[in-house]
């Protein structure tokens, strides 16, 4: 079936005077065939397949942390982490820093590396972003395979819900004598808590850069206070709330997070980061009265004593920087919120970075649940999912992928609470942020439990599954079709503007749930290059009916996506 097809693929192509060279979305799947001296109007051609894939790909969508959407600026992203050396392109070129411009980033790591529970494959993507807050992302990878992971950036002028943040340009330092006052810079008030972070930096104070060399000029200070409570704040939240520790904390190097507010700081002198303090300084928070205290099970009170955490952002790790203590911040109100009535100093700061107050766990289970997402309607796009404390109703803030693909229904939890329930929360898809009406909820007693649970739920009927399958054509001394593996794709409805990502192609194909009759226009990622589907077909969408559908022998649909000669893929393959 595999040489039928192509060489009337071919022949189709020649008749109807296209280009011979092509990257298609087709049906066929094979790799390491020869089609040499086949008989036909085409046999002097010399048609090969080459199966491409990595062994392991990871995928990562930057999202702008009030928008939802993807990342409009420029990243900048640097591999740090036990394994960086390890990270090369999809195409097997090494890579250690790469200029994100799309909001996605794909990339592999060497072949010879076979990831698992214990010997796991640990990386840092290092992000930073004109307009950002800069942040990183740990990626601890378990197995082969494919993987999708997400970067939520602050965008510190338009900040999401319970996030604010104040730049203040003003104060002298020099390289000798230091600041020559007393520098105080604060967040102003969170409106949604009350809550808000300062720092105070003493007269005298040397500002150092990342080489220790004491800094000459004008002062600009930022300063980002992250609300505890508010989903979005606690989304942008470094690397999550499953975290690796750098120097170990009552004997583990490895738990959960459960914060009472964090803080990012940024300052330079003349456009030259400013990394350390030659003297001390200090770091105020006021906290929510209304946060609660895992370790009593109430809410906090005056004298409640929390870790304080600085992050790295060049490993991902946290360092414990000792303890703070709560008192009562007498008389505080702002705009008639009474909640952010405790107050913690935390004194000593010598460098800038990510500051937390947190209490950690460190007893987890390495694997727990599977949860499988299964529509009743037999077929889904994506939902949006929460994982909820089933006594608190709170958000489980260690849950950082909060949408769910059909293309992808299944999700393996790793480094999981003991004992822990939660309930699953299934909502309709309305944004990274914004879900819609609530579809299920099922209760989960304990998620090291090592078991599927199906997560059935009703969705649009209407949709109906296509299977999507990557292939190039390259023709240059000899005809070659090469099989791409592990590359997103992308749709958008005619006269919308916001894309879908649908998944990862895996072994040559994906399937995805779309709208019939719909008009669509698809994008696939290929080595941190777009190649949009209009460029290809006279500008215009797929219909999704007879007219661009195939309808293979097994009953299942084929959209033939075709896209004409690439250069920069059969070049590089």
């Amino acid at each position: 079936m595999g040489r039928k097809y192509i060489m009337n693929q071919l022949s189709r192509t020649i008749r109807l005077g296209i280009p011979a060279v092509l990257l298609i979305v087709t049906a066929i799947s094979f790799s390491g065939c020869d089609f040499n001296n086949i008989n036909s109007p085409l046999e002097e051609l010399d048609i090969r397949v080459k199966n491409i894939a990595r062994n392991t790909l990871i995928s990562v969508n930057f999202l702008d942390a009030s928008t939802g959407d993807r990342v409009p600026a420029a990243i900048q992203v640097t591999m740090s982490g036990q394994d960086k050396d390890a990270v090369i392109t999809t195409t097997n070129e090494p890579l250690q820093t790469v200029m994100v411009r799309d909001g996605v980033l794909l990339f592999s790591v060497l072949d010879a590396l076979e990831p698992t529970l214990d010997t796991p494959v640990k990386l840092t993507l290092v992000c930073t972003a004109d307009g950002y807050i800069n942040t990183s992302k740990p990626i601890e990878l378990t197995s082969t395979g494919m993987s999708r992971h997400t970067v939520i950036m602050t965008n510190a002028n338009n900040p999401p819900a319970g996030v604010i943040s104040a730049t203040v340009t003003g104060g002298l330092t020099d390289a000798n004598t230091g600041v020559a006052e007393d520098i105080s810079v604060s967040s102003g008030t969170e409106p949604l808590s009350g809550g808000s972070a300062s720092i105070h930096i003493p007269a005298g104070t040397q500002l150092l850069d990342a080489a220790g060399n004491a800094l000459s000029g004008t002062v600009e200070t930022r300063v980002t206070y992250f609300n505890p409570r508010e989903e979005t704040s606690l989304s942008a939240f470094p690397g999550g709330f499953s975290v690796n520790l750098s120097n170990g904390f009552q004997g583990s190097s490895r738990g959960i997070f459960e914060t009472a507010g964090f803080v990012a700081i940024d300052m330079n002198v003349g456009g030259i980061p400013v990394e350390r303090f030659s003297e001390n300084t200090t770091l105020s928070f006021n906290i929510p009265a209304d946060i609660s205290n895992p370790e009593t099970n109430q809410q906090v009170q005056s004298g409640d004593v929390v870790p304080l955490w600085s992050y790295n952002e060049d490993t991902g790790e946290w360092t414990a920087e000792g303890d703070v203590q709560l008192s009562r911040n007498q008389g505080f109100a702002h705009s008639g919120i009474e909640s952010a009535q405790f107050q913690a100093v935390a004194e000593g700061i010598n460098h800038l970075s990510y500051w937390n107050i947190d209490w950690f766990d460190g007893e987890y289970c390495e694997r727990g649940v599977t949860l499988n997402f299964v529509s009743t309607g037999g077929c889904f796009k994506q939902v949006n999912v929460e994982l909820r404390d089933p006594a608190t109703g709170n958000l489980i803030n260690w849950w950082a992928e909060n949408v769910v693909y059909g293309s992808d229904p299944t999700q393996e939890l790793q480094y999981v609470p003991p004992g822990q329930a939660v309930t699953v929360e299934v909502y309709e898809y309305g944004g990274w942020f914004s879900r819609g009406e609530l579809l299920t909820s099922v209760d989960i007693p304990d998620l090291c439990v090592i078991e599927t649970v199906d997560i059935e739920f009703e969705s649009d009927s209407e949709l109906m599954p296509v299977t999507i399958r990557v292939e190039a054509i390259c023709e240059n001394d000899q005809t070659r079709v090469l099989l791409l593996d592990g590359v997103p794709v992308f749709v958008r409805q005619e006269g919308e503007f916001t894309w879908t990502n649908l998944g990862l192609v895996s072994n040559g194909e994906l399937t995805a749930c779309l709208e019939p009759g719909a008009r669509y226009y698809a994008t696939v990622f290929f080595d941190n290059t777009w190649y949009n589907s209009e460029d290809y077909n006279n500008g215009q969408p797929y219909q999704l009916d007879e007219t661009d559908l195939v309808e293979q022998p097994d009953g299942t649909l084929l959209l033939e996506y075709i896209i004409e000669n690439v250069p920069e893929i059969c070049d590089e393959l």
